[in-house]
This record gives C-alpha cells, structure tokens and sequence, in this order.
C-alpha cells in the first residue's frame, strides 16, 4: 500500500543485463542526497541479476522493493499506482517498441526513457508522455524524475497524454485491426 507522503518510481520487467537498474538507484541516490528522500523504486519483475541489484540498492542507500514475478493484473495495479516509470534499458541495446512500454502507456504513467531507439524517443516527444534522457547518465535521469516529482501538473498532464497514447497506438482492439487490413491489401 502506497503512502501518502512516497513518490513511487516504477519499473516491470527482466533484471538482466540489458536493463540498467544500477542507473536508476544512482539516480535516485543523487535525489536523497538533496533531501528528497521519499521516492521508492517499485522493481517488478525477476532476472539473473536480481540479487546484485539488490545488494546495490542496499549499499547505495535507496529505498527499493523488489516484488520479484508478481500476477499481471497485480502488477499493472502496482504500476498504475507509480508516479512515473522508468525504462532504463542500455545504450547499445538494439531493443525498438517493447511490451513493457505498452503497459506503461496502458497504466497511465509518465515515462522517464534511457533507450535510444529512435521510434520510441520519437513516441515520448510526440505524445509529451515522458522524458527521454541520456542513456547512462544518472545526472539526467534524476533531474528527470526531480521535474516530475516537482511539478504535479505535468506528472499529470504526462499521464494523461500516455493514456492517449495507450489507446492511439497500443489498444488491440485496433491495432490488430489495422494489422489484418495490412495483410489483406498485402494479399
């Protein structure tokens, strides 16, 4: 259960190798050494690398919950209760449009975007649903998640416009549409 007073910044997925968990703790240790020290990372998901991050958080100092493989309606439910979500994948992943960031889309929140993946930066920009910042820099991503957690407006605003985006571009009751008229022109 979410206090009132905790800033929740969310990530589902793998905990491998190409997600940098490491950069969001970083970026949210640069946070507490300013005062701001109620943020919580949600980390929702499983993966070799686990117990690393774990003990990463532990020695930074950073409030992290890992959920570990929790239900998808649960965890959407948990997703939806974060003030913003974060996609931390690695700069030299040639990952595009992921699953997970449907689900960010789906559950309303803005994102905070490390990916360089030039179609998903031009989504975030597009829809002003998040922040796409610099891949590997802790500095950018926190200052992202400050901005944010500052300004409830555009926390807001930026949920809305990923809901928008949710239905636009990743509701399957349209897009499989779209995707069967493709194949039958193609045919």
């Amino acid at each position: 259960m979410k206090a009132e007073n905790e800033f929740w910044v969310g990530y589902i997925g793998a905990l491998g190798h190409s997600y940098d968990i490491k950069l969001i703790i970083d970026a949210i240790k640069i946070l507490n050494n300013k005062g701001i020290d109620n943020i919580v990372f949600k980390v929702m998901g499983e993966g070799v690398l686990i117990d690393e991050f774990k003990a990463y958080a532990q020695t930074q100092q950073v409030n992290c919950e890992f959920t570990g493989f929790i239900e998808y309606g649960d965890m959407m439910v948990n997703l939806s209760a974060c003030d913003v979500a974060v996609n931390p994948i690695v700069g030299k992943s040639v990952a595009s449009i992921i699953n997970k960031v449907s689900d960010y889309a789906m559950a309303g929140v803005p994102v905070i975007n490390t990916q360089n993946s030039p179609e998903y930066r031009k989504l975030i920009d597009d829809y002003n649903c998040g922040i796409n910042c610099e891949s590997g820099n802790a500095q950018s991503v926190a200052n992202a998640i400050e901005k944010l957690y500052k300004d409830k407006d555009l926390k807001k605003q930026m949920g809305r416009n990923s809901s928008k985006l949710a239905e636009e571009k990743f509701d399957r009751n349209i897009t499989y549409k779209n995707i069967i008229s493709l194949i039958e022109e193609v045919i």
